[in-house]
């Protein structure tokens, strides 16, 4: 046992054993003991080497005095540990091949939920190799689903996936819904690492699996690959069959069997994907509508990540929609009872980054533009020293009259350039009164205009940046 688990507590050892005296008083020699933890001496190990089928035998002890203990999140990973080696080495015995198979299922799941990508990994693909080797096709198929769309990228686990596309007809069919999830799973963590045409193969397929929907389940997978399969021809610019795409399944919709919520949650989906594409093929107008719709309903359905995201798309396309500044304090004010601070709020509490920066970076914008730097300031404060909000905090000092130039020295080209203005403009602004009132007069218009641009044209360009 030490000479897998290397070291030990002595009186976890001494528990283990199931023995009432120090470990040490049965081992002798074959132990060393220091600050109360055991480990194999030299010659515990000769020992250890000599011993046949030592492993099978140390797995089994381990995977049965973790299954003893209390159900926990440590209990459950050990099992899945020991008890997957246990099974390997003695050629997968039914009953504890399929406790060990509904552990690394039980955890893949966590991880997927509570968003623990490498627990989700591990114990999916674990869950995959040993439903694969039982004939355990559903649990495999749903374990490497876990796996996948909790990869950062999911081509590391491409040779897991071909074997499980290589499942014959008679099985796939028979594990159809299990089957297509993956298919799902996969071609969404394509998509989401960049690889969107790539997914299109697995998305395609799965539609071509399911054929006409007949059924709740069914009706749900293929709305869900029908979205995807938008979000990649919206990833690879084709905006058009986009938008196809998306009104293609909002008709299948009305003719689904499903119930009327799901129903809602997944129109919910698609109207939310739509804006997204309006958004990116430049309909500013089409897209505000579309996530002020999203975001009414996602309130009526608490469907709060959906709301959080609404909102910040459509305050952003408000913002850039605007051609000053003057609207900022209304977007700032609750748009059908939620706020932008709503969605920082939910970001914080989810400690979902990439979208926190998002919202953080929009608001920081808004308060440059109504002219509360103090509040922009804290915000940023609580975000990361990258280019973008490095630039906005420099920014923020220029306009308080605290520094008279900006650094140039950005990652970005369009932030360097765009420094340069600033400190060319800046210049203009130096200008002393020279007596000559019609040029004076002129100079301070002119002066305006570059505080009014600082303020609120250049954050705008920052944004688009984000």
């Amino acid at each position: 046992m030490l000479e897998v688990v290397g070291v030990i507590d002595v009186n976890e050892l001494t528990s283990m054993l199931n023995i009432p005296e120090d470990p040490r008083l049965l081992l002798g020699d074959l132990i060393e003991v220091n600050n109360n933890e055991a480990k194999l001496s030299q010659k515990g190990r000769e020992v250890v080497s000599s011993i046949a089928n030592c492993e099978e035998v140390v797995f089994r002890i381990l995977y049965e005095y973790y299954r003893s203990r209390p159900r926990s999140l440590e209990r459950d990973v050990a099992l899945a540990e020991y008890g997957s080696k246990y099974v390997e080495l003695s050629d997968y015995p039914i009953e504890i091949t399929n406790e060990v198979l509904t552990t690394c299922l039980r955890l893949a799941r966590f991880g997927a939920e509570a968003n623990l990508p490498e627990l989700a990994r591990r114990y999916g693909v674990k869950a995959f190799l040993i439903g694969m080797r039982i004939g355990d096709y559903a649990a495999a198929l749903e374990g490497l689903g876990h796996a996948v769309r909790k990869s950062r990228n999911p081509l590391e686990l491409m040779p897991f996936i071909d074997q499980a596309i290589k499942l014959d007809k008679e099985t796939i069919n028979k594990h159809l819904v299990n089957y297509v999830g993956l298919m799902l799973s996969v071609g969404e963590g394509l998509i989401g690492s960049g690889f969107p045409k790539e997914a299109l193969r697995f998305i395609n397929h799965g539609l071509e699996l399911i054929g006409e929907p007949n059924s709740e389940l069914t009706c749900y997978l293929w709305t869900r690959l029908t979205t995807n399969l938008a979000s990649a021809y919206m990833e690879l610019m084709k905006y058009a069959e986009a938008i196809e795409m998306v009104n293609t399944a909002l008709g299948k919709l009305t003719n689904c069997r499903i119930d009327e919520r799901t129903r809602r949650q997944l129109v919910l989906e698609l109207r939310d994907r739509l804006g997204v594409i309006k958004y990116l093929s430049g309909d500013l107008s089409g897209a505000y509508s579309v996530f002020s719709d999203v975001l009414r309903e996602a309130l009526e359905l608490n469907e709060i990540p959906f709301a959080a995201s609404a909102m910040h798309n459509l305050v952003k396309a408000k913002v850039l929609m605007s051609s000053d500044c003057s609207n900022y304090p209304e977007l700032l004010r609750p748009i059908h009872g939620w706020t932008l601070r709503d969605s920082l709020n939910h970001y914080l509490t989810t400690n979902d980054q990439k979208n926190l920066r998002k919202v953080r970076i929009l608001l920081t914008v808004l308060l440059i533009g109504i002219g509360d730097y103090d509040e922009a300031v804290k915000l940023l404060g609580q975000g990361d020293n990258d280019d973008i909000e490095r630039f906005l905090r420099e920014l923020i000092t220029i306009l308080k009259g605290e520094a008279s130039t900006m650094t140039t020295e950005y990652r970005s080209p369009a932030l360097a350039d765009l420094a340069t203005y600033i400190n060319t403009a800046l210049r203009i602004t130096k200008w002393q009164s020279t007596g000559n009132k019609l040029w004076d007069q002129t100079a301070q218009a002119l002066k305006n205009e570059i505080t009014q641009i600082m303020k609120c044209q250049i954050p705008k360009l920052v944004l688009l940046q984000a």
